[in-house]
């Protein structure tokens, strides 16, 4: 069963997890996703098989946009190769085409002057292929704390 996400009015501007929920044949839980009928379901995306489960699982779907998502994709009869590892469904999710292909970076800076100084500065490069992405942070600091004393001391000093 094909669901096209895309076109669906109901699933637009929600997360994976709600956009899944309103999915027919699908079932969504605290613990997991199952298609109906069936025990459990191994989740994909883009072909590719996730190897999350539960908890874990359900976090990084509520971190997928339903805008980003083409359409889900429900087997209810997997291919051996996946019901060899216990699982009696098979969710493929298909992501829209990835306009973010390519570099991108961005800046950080902050200060603080008061009687402590204090400055940061970081940079963040990350790039994103069709079968690669990788990410790299930088920052550097100071601090400088100046500390004075004076003493004034008035009257006359005695011998």
């Amino acid at each position: 069963m094909v669901f096209n996400v895309e076109n669906s009015v109901a699933s637009q501007g929600v997360d994976a997890v709600e956009a899944l929920s309103k999915t027919p044949m699908l079932r969504t839980t605290d613990d997991g996703i199952s298609i109906d009928g069936k025990s459990s379901a191994a989740i994909m995306v883009n072909d590719r098989l996730l190897n999350l489960s539960g908890e874990e699982l359900i976090n990084y779907l509520k971190n997928l946009r339903s805008d980003d998502i083409a359409k889900f994709e429900a087997i209810t009869t997997p291919p051996s190769k996946y019901a060899a590892e216990g699982k009696s469904g098979l969710i493929n999710i298909i992501l829209k085409k990835n306009t973010n292909i390519g570099w991108n970076a961005s800046l950080q800076t902050s200060g603080n002057v008061s009687s402590v100084t204090s400055w940061r500065d970081g940079a963040t490069f990350n790039y994103q292929g069709k079968k690669l992405s990788v990410s790299t942070f930088g920052s550097m600091g100071e601090n400088v704390w100046t500390q004075k004393n004076y003493n004034y001391s008035i009257g006359e000093d005695q011998y």
